[in-house]
């Protein structure tokens, strides 16, 4: 496992102190994809993506089936 940056020590700081916003997780979100480097920094990033917009919405059929296909790679252990 990598050690975290600065940078991202922080944002994930600011998703701890507004656990029920969505824009920290979305800045996080996108730092991910622009300076992640590893499978894991890729299925965290699509994780907080498809974890917005409701809780419904992670009932959808195609979401289901997504975490299905996805889930051997987001949670590898």
């Amino acid at each position: 496992m990598k050690p975290m940056t600065q940078d991202q020590l922080a944002l994930l700081a600011g998703v701890a102190a507004n656990p029920d916003h969505d824009l920290p997780k979305l800045v996080y979100a996108d730092w991910l994809l622009e300076f992640g480097t590893t499978d894991q920094d890729r299925a965290t990033e699509e994780w907080i993506r498809m974890g917005r917009p409701s809780k419904a919405c992670v009932a959808a059929p195609e979401l289901r089936q997504w975490v299905r296909y996805n889930w051997r790679r987001l949670c590898p252990n």
